[in-house]
Order: structure tokens, then C-alpha cells, then sequence
């Protein structure tokens, strides 16, 4: 009897403890991983780390959200960093301890506390819930094995994770058996919550729900059938109609808090009209991938296309069997679980933009949960086990044993990737006391230090203006006076605003970053000639403007030139075009004998029939194309312009050909050029560096 009840005492707390383990385990990796990239930072110099720490820096100093900055992904992510870094010290490893570690916290209470709704408030369910949403997406990640972690639990380079947090939480909602007046309340205020945090998600949450509730609606109206409702929502137009007031309210009072009541239309007019309409062109052009046909998708992942064409499946399904079929009754748990499909679809459109395997994430996250509602919540297993014994006994032993075979599989499969992924053990090189910056950063700061020590002797205050702030102006104690980077100036005024503000700021000294180190860094991305090919305004100011102080491996440091400050030469020469010419030879003088620097102006109109439609309105992609110069990286034309001017590299007795033309997935868009001219820009000696590098 004693053995029997030892025996029933390990099977039934065997799940639970091995869950516990394996739970540990995981964590550990990823904590362990999140502190040591955080005390040594070797962190890009744009993009990424410095995308957290500025805005953190500036709300640690009394500056307003929305009035004194922007933040690009959604004004509310750094005040959820906010608490850790201001925890930790607020410094740079502050904010990397807190851009890690806020990234697995959300990671980890999102899928708890949607397992903890799911399995009616079972704790160790809630558990199990959280160990198989885990396992899933690791087998299902699209990251090597050998990676820094769980992508959506990991910050990587735009916190993805936590822009596609709320949602979640949404949805844990929705699924909820709370009153319908508490749970419209909860739910309006976590769509709010969900476009403070994460724009694209916030509106595919919120266009979702609307369809799919509107759609289901519609379908009663237009039958003239009603369609009873066997829980305490479901398609009450009431429910809907008070989710919806809930959020206008909470947006107001969240965005309202968020920016001290005075910037609300700005921050909106930012983050949805002034982003999305340089999302296409800017962004998802070159050096970044994007779709000129529909068999360009095939280069984001298999298994991501595979998961994405599931989840399009079965949310067809869900569609045709509650909305065209007509049922006599619903329930709320398949109008969320539809809802959650649709919204996992709607987060894919940012592949439109721009192909990029990481944002197919967000999907494949909601694919394993709505898997994990039906098994859970349904209790699929135990009424599969039930039946098995009921009708076939002799089978169920060797069922639950290959099924325990495959759970034991799981668990010590990811328990290999997640041991695998710890950091060694000491670290640190040499005694030097942690935390600290890397060597290649200490011996870049290292330079710059002695140049700008040697050029301005004892004055150790002068303007400082980087393309990509950060740690320069941390170590200056100084605040970039526009935006932090020069990419989220967006939109044509704003884009314009930066210019201005750059020339009337008359900085001491400019860092602009090195194509090499760019290129290194990125896979063989050029974002700093698509930098100058899109912001060529900006670059002439510093070039007619400053001279090279020095350049690292990372960046170039320029210093103001001894005189009144000079505006870009307008004088251009015209090159006759035909009024249908798709290419056009540019005729270079001859006299010089090394690469020298060509500006071209080119006014052109675009045809797009597309252009008014949401999302698809972007598709088209016109670009200008390069043969015969030193810079060969396409340049992508403004829909909203109608003039763009970009320089070119010029290879000594060759004359560069310019060719015209449009990519789209869907047809009709065109493109024409009015005129081109070009102007030599005469670099100084010192300023070469910029042909090459």
C-alpha cells in the first residue's frame, strides 16, 4: 500500500517538479545571457542599445514624452523600462539591464497569465500552460540554436517582444469569465495600453477585433437570425460598443498621463501618419529586402511561411463555420480565438514593408497559444485518453508511453539549447571591475578623447551633433537638441525640420558613422550610403561645413571649419532627357584623376492608383539605379516629393548611367523623370575619407 501511494505521489508530482526545473533552467540561461551582454557591453553604436538609453536618459531628465522627444516604436515602451533603469543606476548598463530583463519579464507574466485565464486559475495548469508555450516556440523559433535567446523574449533590435506584449494580455481578457462590465473596461484599456507600447500591434489588435466582431454582426443582420450566445459576451453589440468607448478613454488618459496633456495629436501624428508613410519607401527599400513578387517571401523562412499559411487556414475555417455557415450558437472562447488568428495574420503586413523574418514572430506566437487554448481549455488530452481507454485499453499504455517519450524529448532538448546558451563562466578580461565597456569601445572613445583633447586643449565644452546619439553625448553629460537619430526624423517636414535645426545649431562638433563599420556590423548592409542617399540635405551642410578631425573603426569626427557657415551651391548643369527614358549616361569632367563627387537632382512624377489604399498604398517602390559608380546602392524616390537629390561616387574617365524604374507586387504604379542635373562637390583633402569610407 505504502509503495503504491509512493508510486501515484511521483507520477502525479513528477509534471510539476520536472515543469519547475525546466522553468529554472530556461530563466537561467536567459538571465544569466541578460547580465553578461548587459556589464560588458559591446553593444552596436547605432540602432539597438542607444534606441532605449536616449529616451530613458531624457525621462531621467525631466524631459516630456511626445513635446521634448519621440520614441519610434511607440511612446510607451521606455517608461515600462523606466522602473529597472532607474533600479540599476541609470547608467548605460542600467538601461541594458533593463532592455534585457524587461524583455523576458514580459515574455514570461504574458504567457502565465494567459495560461492562468485559460485554465480557469489552475495554477499548475497555468504552469504546464507556460512550459508548453515555451517549448513550442522554441522548436518553432526561427533563430539558430546557438543564438543569444528566444527571440521574443530576448530585446534584440527594436523590443519587438514587448511592442507585441499587450495584446496578449488583451486577449486574456476576452477570454476571462469576469462581468462584462469590468472585463469591456479591461480589455478597452489594454487596446490602449497596446498602441502606447507597440503602434503596428496596437492597430492590428484593434482592426482585428473590429472585424472580426463586425463581420460576425453583419452575418446575424443580414440572415435576420439571431445567434444565441452560450457565455457572458460573445457578439453582445454592447459588449463591443463598451470596448471601444473604454479604449477611446483610456487612450486619452494614457497618452494624456504619458505626455503631461499637451502633445497628444503630435505623438498620434507621429506614430500613425508620419512613421507608416516612410515605412514602404524608406525602410523596405535598399539595403533592406522587399518583396518585388511573391516568390520573394520564400527568403523570410520556410518554417515561417509554412506557420504563416496555417494560421491563414485555419482562420478561414473559423471564418467559414461562425460567420458563412451560420451556427445556432457561438461561444466567447471561438469569437477570441478567431479574433487572436486574425490579428496574428494582420502582424505579418510589416513583411510588406520590409522582408524580415523577425516580425513573422508576433504570429507565430499567437499560433502556439491558440494550439494551447484548444488543447487546455478543451482538454483535448484527457477526453482523447478517455476514449482510448473506453474503447481500445490494450492501446492506451504504449499511447501514454511514446507521449511521455515525446514530452521527455522536449524538455531535454530545450534543456540542451538553454544550457548551451550560458555565458562562460569568467568573462571579465584581465581585474578590471565589471561593469564595463569592451575593448574595441574604450579604444574608439580612446581616440576621440585625444583628438578632441589635442583640437580644443582645456575647453571641454562645445555642441555635439551624431547621427546616432548615445554614448558620446552620455559621456558629455549633453542631450541631442532634434531627434537622437537621424532616421526617425520621418516624414518630409519633419525630415526638413532636422536639416534646419542641424544648420541653425551650428554644432562644434559632428559624428557621422563609417560605411565599413556599418557594413561589417550589418551583413553587408550599407546604411550609411542609404543614409546619404536619402538625407543627402544633412551630409552637404557637414561637408561644406566641417573638416575631419578623425575617424575610428566605428565613426568619423568632424569639427567646424574656421568660417561663416555655407549653404549648398544651387547651381546646377541640366542633362537633356527624353520624356520616356528609362536611363540616362551622365557626362563627368574629364580633368579629374581620382574618385571625386557628383549631387544629382532629379524631379520626376509618380503614378500610383494604389496610393489612397492603407498598407498596399506603400507597395510600390521607385528607385533609381546606378552603373558605374563607386556607390552602387539603388536609390528609392519619395512618393509624397516630387524632387530628390542624392550623390554619386564617381570612378575617374567613366561616366555613371542613372536607370529609372518601379518594383511593385501589385500593378499600375509608374514612375517618369522631368529633368536631371548634376553639380561637382570639391572635397578637401581631409574629407576623402568620405568617398571611401
Amino acid at each position: 500500500m505504502t509503495q503504491l501511494a509512493s508510486r501515484n505521489f511521483i507520477i502525479k508530482s513528477a509534471p510539476v517538479y520536472g515543469s519547475g526545473v525546466f522553468l529554472a533552467i530556461w530563466l537561467y540561461s536567459h538571465i544569466a545571457q541578460s547580465v553578461y551582454v548587459s556589464l560588458y557591453f559591446d553593444g552596436f553604436i547605432a540602432n539597438g542599445p542607444f534606441q532605449l538609453f536616449n529616451p530613458l536618459r531624457r525621462i531621467a531628465n525631466g524631459q516630456i514624452a511626445g513635446v521634448d522627444f519621440q520614441f519610434f516604436h511607440g511612446l510607451g515602451v521606455p517608461f515600462l523600462h523606466y522602473p529597472l533603469f532607474a533600479l540599476f543606476g541609470k547608467s548605460l548598463f542600467a538601461s541594458e539591464l533593463s532592455r534585457n530583463l524587461t524583455s523576458l519579464i514580459c515574455f514570461i507574466s504574458s504567457l502565465f497569465t494567459f495560461g492562468f485565464v485559460v485554465t480557469k486559475h489552475n495554477i499548475k495548469k497555468a504552469i504546464y500552460f507556460t512550459v508548453s508555450a515555451i517549448c513550442l516556440l522554441e522548436f518553432l523559433s526561427l533563430e539558430k540554436v546557438d543564438s543569444y535567446g528566444l527571440a521574443l523574449a530576448t530585446p534584440g533590435n527594436s523590443l519587438l517582444g514587448v511592442r507585441a506584449i499587450f495584446p496578449i494580455f488583451a486577449f486574456a481578457a476576452l477570454l476571462s469569465r469576469s462581468s462584462l462590465l469590468l472585463k469591456a473596461f479591461v480589455t478597452g484599456s489594454l487596446f490602449a495600453a497596446s498602441l502606447l507600447f507597440g503602434t503596428e500591434h496596437g492597430l492590428s489588435l484593434i482592426v482585428s477585433f473590429i472585424i472580426v466582431n463586425g463581420l460576425a454582426i453583419l452575418r446575424a443582420l443580414i440572415k435576420n437570425r439571431k445567434i444565441a450566445i452560450l457565455d457572458n459576451s460573445g457578439l453582445s453589440w454592447k459588449f463591443q460598443i463598451a470596448v471601444l468607448l473604454a479604449f477611446v478613454i483610456a487612450l486619452i488618459l494614457i497618452f494624456g498621463a504619458t505626455t503631461g496633456f499637451s502633445e497628444i495629436s503630435q505623438v498620434l501624428k507621429y506614430n500613425l501618419i508620419e512613421v507608416p508613410s516612410d515605412q514602404f519607401w524608406f525602410f523596405g527599400a535598399p539595403p533592406n529586402d522587399y518583396a518585388r513578387s511573391l516568390a520573394d517571401f520564400t527568403q523570410l523562412s520556410w518554417r515561417g511561411i509554412i506557420l504563416l499559411i496555417a494560421v491563414i487556414l485555419w482562420l478561414s475555417a473559423c471564418v467559414c463555420r461562425f460567420f458563412f455557415i451560420q451556427p445556432s450558437f457561438v461561444t466567447n472562447d471561438q469569437i477570441t480565438l478567431t479574433h487572436m488568428l486574425c490579428y496574428g495574420l494582420m502582424t505579418c503586413a510589416s513583411c510588406l514593408g520590409m522582408l524580415e523574418k523577425g516580425y513573422l514572430l508576433p504570429m507565430i506566437r499567437i499560433f502556439v497559444l491558440a494550439i494551447l487554448v484548444q488543447l487546455f481549455k478543451e482538454d483535448y488530452v484527457r477526453v482523447f485518453v478517455s476514449q482510448l481507454r473506453n474503447k481500445n485499453p490494450l492501446f492506451l499504455k504504449p499511447v501514454l508511453l511514446i507521449y511521455s517519450l515525446l514530452i521527455i524529448t522536449f524538455f531535454t532538448t530545450i534543456i540542451f539549447v538553454s544550457v548551451k546558451r550560458l555565458p562562460p563562466i569568467c568573462y571579465l578580461p584581465g581585474d578590471q571591475v565589471s561593469p564595463q565597456l569592451s575593448i574595441l569601445w574604450n579604444k574608439h572613445f580612446s581616440q576621440i578623447d585625444n583628438a578632441l583633447l589635442f583640437h580644443f586643449r582645456e575647453n571641454k565644452k562645445y555642441k555635439i551633433w551624431s547621427t546616432y546619439s548615445g554614448l558620446l553625448e552620455e559621456r558629455h553629460q549633453i542631450f541631442h537638441p532634434k531627434d537622437d537619430y537621424i532616421i526617425h526624423a520621418l516624414g518630409d517636414r519633419r525630415r526638413k525640420s532636422y536639416i534646419s535645426a542641424f544648420c541653425s545649431y551650428q554644432a562644434d562638433v559632428v559624428q557621422t558613422l563609417r560605411r565599413s563599420h556599418f557594413i561589417g556590423y550589418t551583413q553587408n548592409r550599407d546604411y550609411e550610403q542609404w543614409l546619404r542617399n536619402t538625407t543627402w540635405g544633412f551630409y552637404e551642410e557637414v561637408l561644406n561645413n566641417y573638416q575631419v578631425l578623425t575617424a575610428t573603426d566605428r565613426s568619423i569626427l568632424w569639427v567646424r571649419k574656421p568660417a561663416q557657415w555655407v549653404s549648398p551651391d544651387e547651381h546646377y548643369e541640366a542633362i537633356p532627357i527624353a520624356s520616356d527614358a528609362h536611363s540616362l549616361e551622365i557626362p563627368v569632367p574629364k580633368t579629374e584623376n581620382n574618385l571625386f563627387l557628383l549631387v544629382i537632382k532629379l524631379q520626376y512624377r509618380i503614378s500610383n492608383p494604389w496610393k489612397s489604399v492603407p498598407i498596399i498604398g506603400g507597395l510600390p517602390r521607385h528607385l533609381v539605379k546606378l552603373n558605374n559608380a563607386a556607390n552602387c546602392l539603388p536609390i528609392s524616390l519619395s512618393p509624397y516629393q516630387q524632387e530628390a537629390h542624392f550623390p554619386i561616387t564617381v570612378k575617374p574617365g567613366v561616366n555613371p548611367t542613372l536607370f529609372f524604374e518601379t518594383k511593385s507586387l501589385l500593378p499600375g504604379a509608374s514612375m517618369s523623370v522631368d529633368s536631371v542635373s548634376y553639380k561637382l562637390v570639391r572635397l578637401t583633402e581631409d574629407q576623402k575619407v568620405f568617398l571611401y569610407d
